[in-house]
């Protein structure tokens, strides 16, 4: 079984290369504590684990993506910016070409988009925050 470290190193080296994201890290910071200028942003945090050890013994790993966008100019919300930040996590989630499923060059069976993303769409003022749920099937 590949170890949690190699999962969670790959998946930074996957999410840093969100397109039109300035500030990526896997030390989350409250958005007041990230300004205007280093947005977008997101961060990637470590969440639950599930285990199942029955016949299909199963472990899956969950994380979740804080997604941060201020829109400075107060004439517009930020729900645009924030949306086009959640489009392009989407196209780094997804399969290579000719996969049906993302398993960082096998290193794990499966990573996906899973659950309710949770966003504010712009109630802050210009600030907008989301928090996308990703899950990592880890191989037997």
């Amino acid at each position: 079984m590949t170890s949690r470290t190699d999962i969670h190193s790959a998946l930074v080296n996957l999410l840093g290369n969100i397109n039109g994201v300035v500030t990526f890290s896997d030390r989350v910071k409250h958005w007041n504590d990230v300004s205007p200028s280093e947005q977008p942003a997101v961060f990637l945090s470590k969440g639950d684990e599930l285990s199942d050890a029955g016949v299909a013994a199963k472990n899956e790993l969950l994380y979740r993506l804080w997604v941060y966008v201020n829109e400075e100019d107060s004439t517009k919300g930020p729900a645009i910016k924030l949306s086009q930040v959640l489009d392009a996590i989407h196209d780094v989630i997804k399969p290579a070409p000719g996969q049906s499923i993302l398993t960082l060059q096998g290193l794990v069976s499966c990573v996906e988009i899973s659950g309710q993303t949770e966003t504010d769409e712009g109630t802050l003022g210009n600030q907008a925050v989301a928090v996308v749920p990703l899950r990592v099937l880890m191989n037997k």
